[in-house]
């Protein structure tokens, strides 16, 4: 008598003959068709989800951006932007400046 060792799902009893299917067939195909679909979503997420998280991370909001920016990026080009603050900002800054100017100063 020949057994197979097979594993057990949830709730599946441990008493029962597991059904094995053929190794020919339609349940060896679509094992492999369901691992390549499953793969190919895997590699298509993380892919677009790298691209995603690169374009957030360098606020790039155009695809002439993102070349703007990979290509200085290729160059070794550093750019930095001082951009504008807002007046609460801009006080906060003051209030946090001020008292280090006056102590070189004196």
């Amino acid at each position: 008598m020949t057994t197979t060792k097979a594993p057990l799902s949830t709730f599946q009893t441990n008493y029962t003959v597991p059904r094995i299917q053929a190794q020919t067939g339609t349940g060896v195909q679509g094992g492999l068709t369901s691992s390549l679909i499953v793969t190919t979503a895997m590699t298509l997420g993380t892919f677009g989800m790298g691209i995603t998280g690169t374009c957030w991370s360098w606020d790039v909001s155009s695809f002439q951006e993102l070349k703007l920016r990979l290509e200085r990026r290729a160059n070794n080009e550093t750019v930095v932007t001082n951009m504008p603050l807002d007046k609460s900002s801009q006080q906060v800054v003051d209030a946090l400046v001020e008292p280090q100017n006056q102590s070189f100063c004196k």
